[in-house]
Order: structure tokens, then sequence, then C-alpha cells
């Protein structure tokens, strides 16, 4: 549940930012009913030997048959220095196969105020309580776009479909100084908790803070610079859902996985020819732990990328750069970052191909797996209509990694996934979905091993009801 003090800071800022004005005011309510049909069946592949309890993350299969009633409803109110958003939408889940009966709830609250021209407030809250995952979370390619320093980071998929709730708070002021020149003081604070986890792996509740401050600076027409700092900390409370059979067998296991980070990406754009943007970005991540016996690390690497547009409906962007890796304790990592993109328009669809290679931290995961990723990402995406009012969309992305463990643990792991989807717009206010996506996880963990597939249907009216 959201916190009472929350609440009420929430309710403040919202006061602030959203107070009654002379200005012209448009509000409007809009609601909606849909209903779905959420399929999913995960196999794990058989354990073998005689694994040590805390190497096994999952040895039984996972299936998911649910139908999902979900009402929503939705306020928004404009005026020429000020816009809010009320948006509700909680669910009704009923299990097929376990004839039980769950309840979700998804709130988005936000307001924005710009009491100058020059200065503008923000805030928001989301709060979702659900056993939704999305089937593609960590596989999007970072392309080096604002906010890649400090995105809302996605739970892990590993362990199946259990319940949690979160709760993400963030609020910021943004000061514009010039054409494409402006500071950004931002911050949030995330909470999840986990309601089960029927895993010998359990699942990790946290508490996560960010600071953030952005700088854009546009010098004239050919030089731009940006600038990113974060910190984040993370307060960790290991899940009561243990398998109280299995004890601990290392004098690690009850350690505080608490720690900090640190962000910086400094980027420095040129567009001295036209249709060609060139930028060279520097990006540093550091990871401090509390506990002693945990190794810190840090993370440097440098990029210079180049983009082409070659008309409306082709763009190219090509990068590369060295990157060093240092753990405590451990050899130093020398090696490279890259990126290279496809964007291609067609009369009725689109097209996108993309290859990254990078560093990266993964602590916010949900899970007890942190620290430092090596990974390529690889995606191809299309989105076709097929007539006026239907449209086909697929994916197929491929993700390899080798993972360093702050507890000297190294492993590796490729995660496949494919998925094809179909939407139907029909009478004005009526949508109809279908989407299939497979998974299949090959990793150097026991029990880690699965093949997943899942199946969403939904069938949806939405209609706005009043405007004033």
């Amino acid at each position: 549940m959201i916190s009472r003090q929350t609440a009420c800071s929430l309710g403040a800022l919202v006061l602030i930012l959203y107070p009654a004005t002379p200005f012209a005011r448009t509000n409007k309510v809009t609601t909606g009913l849909s209903t779905s049909y959420d399929y999913s069946d995960r196999q794990y592949d058989p354990v073998t030997g005689d694994p040590t309890p805390e190497s096994i993350t999952n040895t039984s299969d996972d299936d998911y048959n649910r139908l999902v009633l979900q009402p929503l409803f939705s306020f928004v109110s404009d005026s020429q220095v000020d816009h809010f958003k009320l948006r509700a939408a909680p669910s009704i889940k009923y299990d097929l196969s376990g004839d039980q009966t769950d309840w979700d709830n998804d709130l988005f609250l936000s307001a924005e105020r710009s009491l100058s021209k020059a200065w503008q407030l923000n805030v928001s809250n989301a709060f979702l309580r659900s056993d939704y995952h999305d089937p593609q979370s960590g596989i999007a390619v970072d392309t080096g776009t604002q906010d890649s320093q400090n995105p809302t980071p996605e739970l892990s998929t590993d362990l199946g479909r259990t319940r949690y709730w979160r709760n993400t708070l963030k609020g910021g002021a943004k000061y514009i100084y010039g054409q494409e020149s402006l500071v950004n003081l931002g911050g949030d604070f995330i909470v999840l908790r986990n309601d089960d986890a029927e895993t010998l792996t359990s699942y990790e509740d946290y508490d996560r803070y960010a600071v953030n401050l952005n700088n854009e600076h546009r010098f004239n027409n050919i030089w731009k610079t940006i600038a990113e700092l974060s910190f984040v900390r993370g307060d960790y409370a290991a899940s009561d859902t243990t398998t109280p059979d299995v004890a601990p067998t290392s004098t690690t296991d009850n350690l505080s996985g608490d720690l900090k980070e640190y962000h910086l990406l400094a980027t420095v754009e040129n567009n001295y020819f036209q249709q060609n943007k060139v930028s060279l970005n520097y990006n540093y991540i550091g990871t401090r732990y509390d506990e002693d016996l945990k190794d810190n690390g840090d993370i440097h690497q440098s990029r210079l990328t180049w983009r082409r547009d070659f008309s409306q409906k082709l763009n190219t962007t090509l990068g590369a750069g060295p990157s060093y890796e240092k753990t405590e304790g451990r050899d130093a990592n020398w090696g490279g970052n890259g990126l290279a993109e496809i964007n291609y328009l067609i009369q009725h669809g689109s097209f996108t191909f993309a290859v990254e290679k990078r560093y990266d931290v993964d602590n916010f995961s949900g899970t007890d797996e942190r620290g430092f990723i090596d990974y390529w990402d690889t995606r191809f995406l299309f989105n076709y209509q097929l007539v006026e009012s239907v449209t086909l969309n697929g994916r197929i992305a491929y993700r390899y990694e080798d993972r360093e463990d702050p507890d000297l643990l190294t492993y590796h792991k490729d995660l496949i996934t494919t998925g094809l989807g179909l939407h139907y717009s029909f009478l004005q206010y009526y949508s109809a979905g279908l989407n299939y996506t497979f998974t299949k996880q090959i990793s150097d963990r026991i029990g880690d091993d699965y093949d997943d597939h899942r199946l969403l249907f939904a069938l949806s009216w939405e209609q706005e009801w009043l405007r004033w």
C-alpha cells in the first residue's frame, strides 16, 4: 500500500502544481472496459546431478491461465500553464486452473505546472499491484537518448509469474534558459514488495532512491552538449518466502545487498554536415556495496556515433568505442562497445534492425542477481498496416550476457524472444488484439534454462464521455 507520508506529500505537490487559474481549461473524462485471456506455459529444463541448493533457481514448471476483467477511468485537465491526469485501471483475475481470484491495481497520477516561460514543475505517482511481466523486458537497445542513465528498472521474469506491488514517485523541476538549453533536476523513489515466490531462490524487496541532474546546452547551430548525472541508493530486504528447508550454505548468504550507484553520461554533438549528426560520449557507472565482502566495481566507456538521415524514410546509426571494467579483486576487462541501427519507413509500416554491445549493471531486477553485465543485444522489429483497421507487428530479439556477481560468481546467459501480434480496431470505440510470444533462456546457472509460451487475447472498449 502507499504510505501515508507518501500520499500526503503527493497531495501537497498536486495542490501546488494544480491551482485554480483564470486560464481557459479543457477537461475530459474517458471510461473503458477490457476483457482478456492471458495464458503462459513455462517449462524448465530438468536439473541433473546433485546441485548445491543455492545454485537452483527453479526446477518446477509454471503454468498460468487467467481470465481478466479491467475497467478504466481517466480524467485529464489542461490549460495553457498546466496539465493534470488521473488514470485508474483495477482488474479482476480469475484463475481457471486454481479456481481462485486475484485483485490487481493500476493507478497513475501526474501534474505539470509552468510557473513562467522558463520554469516548469512536474510530479507523478504510479502504483501497480499485479503478477504481470513483459516478456521483452531487458532486450531494448540503448540508442543513447535522454534519460538513459536512470530508467525505471525492469523486473526479472526468470523466476516465473509471482505477485508483487510497486510504487514509483517522481518529481522534478526544469529551467529553460535558451534555445535547446535547459537544466533538469529531479528525483524518484521506488518501493518494490513481493507477495509470494514459489521458488527455492526468493525475490527480493527493495527501496530505490535516485537524484538526477541533466543539462543540455546549445552553443550554436553546430555544437551542443548534454550532461547527465545520477546518484542511486538501494536498500534491500530479503523476502520471507525463501524455502525454510534450505539452509544458508555460505557466510555471504545473509549479507546485506545495500548499495550506491553513480552514473555520469557526457555527450558532445556536432551538426556541421546537413542530415549528419556526429556525437562523442563518455559513460561512467560506479557501484559501491555496503558490505566489505561484496566487491565494488567501475565501468568506463566511450563511443563515437554517426547518424545519417538518408531521407524521411531511412536513417542509420553507427557507433563504436573502447570500454573498461574493473571489479575489486579481479582482473580488469578491456573491450569495446558499439551500436548499429537501421530504421526504414514504408507506406504502411516500419522496420527496425539494431545491434548493440556494451557494459552495464543490473542491481534492481527484484532477484538476487546483481553486478556487472557484458552483453550483446540484437533485435528486429516490424509493424505493418494490413488494411485501415488491422495492424500486424512482430519482433525477434537475441540477448547474450556475461555476468559477474559481486560475490565472485560468474555465469553466462542467452535469451531468445520472438513474438507476433495482430490488432483490430472497429466500430470507433472498440479494439481486439492477439499476441503470441515465445521466450527461450539458456544459462550456466542450474535451474535457469526454460522455454516460455505466452498467448494474450484482449477485447477492449474505450470512449470519451464528457468534455467541458
